[in-house]
């Protein structure tokens, strides 16, 4: 959701538009803090210029045919004009004009006096610098920076194209204050009204104000059609609120309200969702997150992430966003974290919530960390040696695996040793374990007390050769980046050691150069093992853009690897004597056209094991072309393959109209895991967005929603926003701008 958006000269917008995004609007510390102060500009001497003038300067001045009055960013001119000079005073008749720092209004007839900033100018017309126009029948100045008009109006649209216009009968503008009011004011779009405002008052500045955004509508297979009401409360520069009651037609009347504070040493924001009544499962089902961050002494800062959600499918039944349907796991954790001179401590308690699929029913909850106690350093002598230490002393919590309290120690020490076109880092660590096992599940063996102790060694170089070239009359310069990798650590036998929070890491060309196939510390594998790759690079000789990048690695076992996460495991490449091959190749090829593609072979059974490619294709801001295939071949006992197809694109279909499409097809599963289809249509000063989205959920269910968006040249948004969703499902999709161009200033000429 993203509610209007107001610019601080939008005149005629609603009350409490100018909070434009709504709570996302950055909180303030400093209430007398003003954005954009206008600039003082001295006023200059006036110059005078007609067909025709008479009089003294003295006193006063008529002028007829070709009038122009102009000073330094200013500019007067009419068919007529009388300047009296004391007390100075403009009266200008036919055609008037008056510019000054690129706003410009017309006018039949025209009064300023310049000693107290009063005036007026009737029948006026008024065109901003930064595109916005208007009309008033009578346009005062009451003042220095307080204006009022009557009977006016207030759009971005060209001239000549009236395809929304906000009207309102009276209009006042007080800029020494930033603020605004207008009474009875009207939006018509394509020429019918369709929100209407007896009264409201608005921020000129940008400054957040309180009061009602725009409503929100919507519609969803799983709710019905749905409308939100937003209403944001400005409490002070560092508090603020929204309340938004939702209304879902299936369901019932939800509230979701969120909070922000903000202070010198802490920050925090506070929301909750609440359906009292759901009609569907008549049951009550509400959300509540709390997240706080406080800087308590110089280097002592606490962290609170607080979630609850009411039931399993919360998210599921009431969340339109994929990211939110998908969630399992809710956490519950609070931190102190200490830091001084290299060293970072930290104390942290961590539970979850696990939304658990309703009818699989596979989700494992993770271990709770009650309490974690973490000491770590990193140190550099300025000659090439770092000096690291981890320490971390955890006790793990299950209802129902077997839990205990985890020590580990691990320091280590590095040094590189480089030259200008080659370096190698050796390094040498020890890594200690210990675990006191608090309680058993039935099936494991009793081992109150172990401790594991593995040196490990490790050696990184490699070599960066460079030569000029040119190719289809291009300069170039390639590069060619061999580098090996060395892991030595012993054998310890592990399979009576739990796992709290170990698994085998994703293998690919970045974890090939990691000395631990596992994560977390429960595994610590033995290695006596070389990682060999090279990288080939075409750089760009004038702007050093990389054109194309290619490399292959693969990790050679010197002896086979005998640590797994369990007994009945079966790791990849355990009994082989080298590793998957990985080749990556890509790059921008050509300013348009960008490739990214790792093939990961299996040489022991000769099959492919994984394939990621993504092609992207983008000509111009608002055409894109991505295509993207992705296979993953049944590796592991309890890890399904996946093969699957993503494409979409943002691709004009006229000079107006815009198609955009997301399709993320499984080709295993023979059906489609996300799909979205929409057009937007771009009128030159506002643009529709109507979009159709279906996706499973995590209990193989699907859910669908729809988006249609009013955006009135990004003044005001009115209806549901699609944008976040098709920024994350379209890379490299551009919003439509059809904002106008200011028209040409005379002032400065």
């Amino acid at each position: 959701m993203r509610p209007f958006r107001l610019t601080p000269i939008a005149l005629l917008l609603l009350a409490s538009t100018t909070q434009a995004e709504g709570i996302a609007t950055p909180l303030k510390l400093d209430s007398n803090l003003v954005l954009n102060p206008p600039r003082d500009e001295p006023a200059g001497v006036w110059h005078l210029s007609a067909d025709k003038v008479e009089g003294n300067p003295q006193t006063q001045l008529n002028a007829w045919g070709h009038v122009q009055l102009r000073r330094r960013g200013a500019l007067i001119s009419a068919d007529s004009m009388c300047y009296r000079a004391s007390p100075e005073q403009i009266e200008a008749e036919g055609n008037v004009r008056a510019e000054q720092r690129g706003d410009i209004i017309w006018g039949d007839q025209m009064q300023l006096r310049q000693d107290n900033a009063t005036g007026y100018a009737n029948n006026a017309r008024y065109q901003l610098g930064l595109g916005a126009r208007g009309t008033a029948r009578r346009l005062l100045m009451e003042g220095e920076k307080r204006y009022s008009a009557e009977t006016g109006s207030f759009t971005t649209c060209a001239p000549g194209n009236e395809d929304w216009v906000f009207r309102s009968d009276k209009l006042d503008l007080d800029y020494n204050r930033n603020v605004g009011e207008a009474h009875h004011t009207t939006l018509q779009f394509l020429g019918v009204p369709v929100l209407y405002w007896p009264w409201m008052d608005f921020s000129l500045n940008g400054q957040r104000k309180s009061g009602f955004l725009p409503p929100m509508q919507g519609s969803s297979n799983t709710g019905g059609f749905e409308l939100t009401l937003p209403f944001y409360w400005n409490i002070a520069p560092n508090y603020d609120a929204e309340i938004a009651p939702r209304f879902i037609a299936r369901r019932g009347v939800a509230l979701n309200t969120e909070f922000r504070y903000l202070q010198p040493s802490f920050t925090g924001t506070l929301k909750s969702e609440l359906l009292n009544n759901d009609r569907l499962t008549s049951t009550r089902r509400s959300f509540v997150s709390f997240q706080h961050q406080h800087k308590l002494l110089d280097n002592l800062t606490a962290n609170i992430n607080l979630q609850k959600a009411s039931d399993d499918n919360y998210f599921v039944d009431l969340s339109s966003k994929v990211s939110s349907t998908s969630q399992g796991i809710l956490p519950r954790e609070g931190s102190l974290t200490y830091s001084q001179s290299g060293w970072i401590a930290q104390a942290r308690v961590q539970r979850y919530q696990t939304l658990r699929d309703e009818k699989q029913n596979r989700l494992v909850a993770p271990y709770a960390q009650v309490p974690q106690l973490q000491l770590n350093r990193q140190g550099y002598d300025g000659f090439g040696t770092n000096y690291n230490f981890k320490g971390e002393y955890t006790q793990f919590d299950h209802p129902t695996q077997v839990s205990g309290k985890r020590l580990v120690i691990n320091p280590s020490i590095s040094t590189t040793l480089n030259t200008t076109y080659a370096y190698i880092t050796p390094k040498l660590g020890l890594h200690y374990t210990q675990y006191n096992i608090d309680r058993f599940t039935p099936t494991d063996s009793p081992a109150y007390n172990h401790r594991r102790t593995l040196p490990i060694f490790s050696t990184d170089a490699g070599i960066v050769l460079e030569r000029e070239g040119s190719w289809l009359g291009n300069e170039y310069i390639q590069t060619l980046e061999p580098r090996m990798f060395y892991v030595r650590i012993p054998y310890r036998e592990q399979s009576q050691l739990p796992l709290f929070d170990t698994a085998l890491r994703d293998f690919n060309y970045a974890s090939m150069f990691s000395e631990n196939q596992f994560s977390g510390a429960d595994r610590i594998n033995d290695a006596n093992q070389v990682t060999a790759a090279v990288t080939t690079r075409f750089l760009e000789a004038g702007s050093g853009r990389e054109r194309m990048r290619l490399g292959v690695g693969q990790r050679f076992y010197r002896s086979p690897q005998q640590v797994t996460l369990t007994p009945q495991a079966i790791e990849t490449g355990r009994a082989r004597n080298s590793s998957d091959i990985i080749t990556f190749g890509g790059g921008q090829i050509t300013n348009s056209l960008d490739v990214d593609a790792t093939w990961q072979y299996n040489s022991s059974i000769h099959k492919t094991q994984r394939i990621d490619y993504n092609i992207r294709y983008q000509p111009a801001i608002g055409k894109a072309l991505n295509l993207g295939y992705r296979m993953n071949r049944d590796a592991l006992p309890g890890i399904v393959g996946q093969r699957q197809i993503d494409f979409s694109t943002q691709w004009p279909m006229s000079s107006r109209w815009s198609g955009v499409t997301r399709v993320a097809y499984s080709l295993k599963d023979r059906k489609n895991i996300e799909s979205l289809a929409g057009v937007e249509y771009n009128a030159g000063c506002w643009v529709l967005r109507l979009v159709g989205q279906r996706f499973v959920t995590t209990s193989n269910q699907t859910s669908s929603n729809i988006f249609l968006q009013v955006e009135l040249s990004d003044v005001a948004r009115i209806g549901t926003n699609p944008l976040e969703l098709l920024a994350r499902t379209i890379p490299g999709y551009s919003k439509l701008n059809a904002s106008p161009q200011p028209l040409q200033s005379d002032a400065y000429k």
